[in-house]
């Protein structure tokens, strides 16, 4: 009975401030209690006396605070937040818009958090406390900077200086190095320009490199070709070099030969237009005068050599324009003249014939020969073989010698 009268006097005696209860004997059966203040006072009895404390002074607010963060940008995609706060409390996290839930801390993991922008919100309670800080932004880059070759030589290049141009696509600053072939990386910007010593493969590498330490490389593959293919043309018709300077067919066929294999031959008569044309390529068929024929090989570099042959084309034999015969030797003396022309090849020869008496090689001529059929027959012969037509003079009836 004691122990609940004094839980109820003590229920029953709060005082602002600080008290304390005292509760006390006064007698050997029911005991006796005296309360006693600031001022003092005592009660007593024969079994003695309790005093009781109560301080009403509020709590402290509750305040939280991070400890440690991950970086506002960073390029890890596991970070982890420390926290603390001044009281015991019930902790609650969350990151970015997910739920909350209980972080009791002192440190929380969040890992394989994806490239981007991300937010962190940490709040407590504590009895009827409640508390939160504010939210702490953060962003994560595991990705080094874009890189793009924006010129750059063909594949088959045929100059020894080559121009790389770049663009470097990322926000964060960027260290850039270029490296070509086995040499030393350094420092560049676009456009970066080389030399190279020799012909063959090479190779460019670009790399970068963002304030956060994310690495990006790209590179190229290139050829380096000076040297233009030899080009030779091998056959005419049935002639091998020398050539003939004239011929007498209107539907030539070429032959050529290259020492690369992969160069493009093109081929051209005269000042038109070319065209695609493998060895062996018929031409015409032609009309008379001088043509010239040209092959080109190209490599895939673009390193050209050409090859040519000119010739006159001729099909028409020489023509006898005048043809004038001189009585005026007499018979032992009369003669012929004659003028031979030819406007391609030229004149070569001219043949005459003595009445009966046969063919000779001629440039003028006479008639002897009473008796013989006066009759003087000239032709000639250009230098392509053709042979002109027959001119004829009887000198009988020209110069009365029956």
């Amino acid at each position: 009975m004691r122990w609940l009268l004094l839980v109820t006097v003590l229920g029953a005696c709060s005082i602002p401030g600080k008290n304390r209860i005292s509760a006390g004997g006064g007698g050997d059966d029911d005991g006796g209690m005296t309360s006693t203040g600031d001022d003092g006072g005592t009660g007593g009895g024969d079994d003695g006396g309790i005093t009781g404390e109560s301080d009403a002074s509020p709590p402290p607010p509750l305040v939280l605070e991070l400890t440690s963060q991950p970086p506002q940008m960073g390029n890890q995609p596991d970070v982890t937040f420390g926290f603390a706060a001044n009281q015991p409390a019930d902790l609650q996290c969350r990151i970015d818009a997910q739920p909350f839930v209980s972080c009791p801390g002192p440190t929380q993991d969040f890992k394989g958090l994806p490239d981007g922008a991300h937010s962190f919100d940490l709040q407590g309670t504590a009895g009827a406390q409640m508390a939160s800080i504010p939210t702490y932004n953060f962003s994560i880059s595991t990705v080094g900077p874009e890189l793009a070759l924006t010129s750059y030589p063909d594949p088959e290049w045929k100059s020894r200086t080559v121009t790389f141009a770049f663009t470097i696509g990322d926000a964060v600053p960027a260290t850039v190095m270029c490296q070509v072939d086995s040499g030393n990386a350094e420092a560049c910007t676009s456009p970066f320009t080389t030399t190279l010593p020799q012909d063959g493969s090479h190779s460019f590498i670009l790399s970068a490199q963002d304030s956060l330490g994310n690495p990006s490389t790209t590179s190229y593959t290139w050829t380096i070709d000076t040297v233009a293919p030899t080009l030779t043309i091998t056959q005419r018709d049935l002639y091998t070099p020398p050539f003939p300077s004239y011929t007498t067919n209107k539907q030539p066929v070429f032959y050529f030969s290259t020492n690369d294999p992969t160069a493009a031959t093109t081929c051209k008569v005269d000042s038109n237009n070319p065209f695609a044309c493998t060895t062996g390529v018929t031409l015409g068929p032609l009309t008379d005068g001088t043509h010239t024929f040209s092959v080109f090989a190209t490599d895939p570099a673009g390193n050209q050599n050409e090859a040519s042959n000119t010739w006159g084309q001729d099909t028409v034999g020489p023509s006898i324009t005048s043809f004038v015969a001189d009585c005026t030797g007499g018979a032992p003396n009369a003669y012929a003249t004659w003028t031979a022309t030819d406007a391609v090849s030229g004149v070569a020869s001219c043949t005459c014939g003595y009445g009966g008496g046969g063919t000779t090689s001629c440039t003028t001529g006479g008639w002897h020969g009473e008796g013989i059929a006066g009759t003087l027959s000239v032709y000639c012969t250009d230098n392509a073989g053709n042979k002109g037509p027959t001119k004829t003079q009887n000198f009988v009836t020209l110069c009365n010698l029956q």
